[in-house]
């Protein structure tokens, strides 16, 4: 998940992925959001990629062994299997969900019904919250936390100066062990409030670790967490 949203990050809103779906496919596989090879369930054997008029994706998965010629999504192994959209569109929703768009909004960018938008965003919200309960730190360990936030499909680089209220801002909090472990976590966050730091260190972080890296927001979170 962090690949893709590291890369995520740094596209605007008119690059290719999110019109053409080979491209789309193409990235979803890069940044881990798709496998990019997969065993037949069925026989074990390799699979392809096969063009496949019928599915969504214009695209399959297709058994390499002549007895079997199973067939399988090209979205396999992804929160999104099951999903009957190309995958542009589905780019297209994480994109709209991510600044925050209404469904109506949402579903005139992506082309798709708000009930399918909707379906869409709750297999975004699960994909993102897997493993939120995950705690890092403990004893003796230091963790680093920093930010980063997303406006327009853009990174900005200048974090200390953006403001809570900036429309179409979406902030990413993250934490990562100062070990050889280097165990992490990557959350979207509606603001830098101390309360809502304090909440995501409550969840995600174990209470004796040390913190580096802090921004306005964090001693106080830091202070009535530890």
């Amino acid at each position: 998940m962090e690949k893709f949203v590291e890369e995520f990050a740094t596209l605007s809103p008119y690059d290719s992925i999110f019109v053409d779906n080979q491209a789309a496919i193409e990235f979803s596989q890069n940044t881990d959001l798709f496998v990019q090879r997969y065993t037949c369930p069925i026989c074990t054997s390799n699979m392809s990629e096969k063009n496949y008029s019928r599915a969504a994706d214009g695209i399959i998965w297709r058994c390499r062994m002549k007895s079997c010629k199973n067939n399988v999504s090209i979205k396999a192994n992804s929160n999104f299997l099951g999903l009957n959209v190309p995958t542009h569109k589905i780019l297209k929703c994480i994109y709209a969900w991510t600044m925050n768009y209404t469904n109506y909004q949402a579903k005139h960018l992506s082309g798709i019904s708000e009930p399918t938008f909707i379906k869409i965003k709750d297999r975004i919200q699960e994909w993102l919250h897997v493993d939120t309960t995950f705690k890092i730190g403990g004893e003796g360990v230091e963790i680093q936390i920093d930010e980063t936030a997303i406006c327009n499909g853009k990174i900005i680089i200048k974090t200390s100066s953006t403001h809570d209220s900036n429309p179409n801002t979406q902030w990413l909090i993250g934490g990562i062990e100062n070990n050889q472990r280097k165990n992490l976590f990557l959350e979207l966050v509606p603001n830098r409030k101390a309360s809502t730091i304090r909440d995501l260190l409550e969840r995600r972080g174990k209470r004796e670790p040390l913190f580096q890296q802090m921004v306005t927001s964090y001693p106080s979170a830091i202070k009535s967490f530890g």
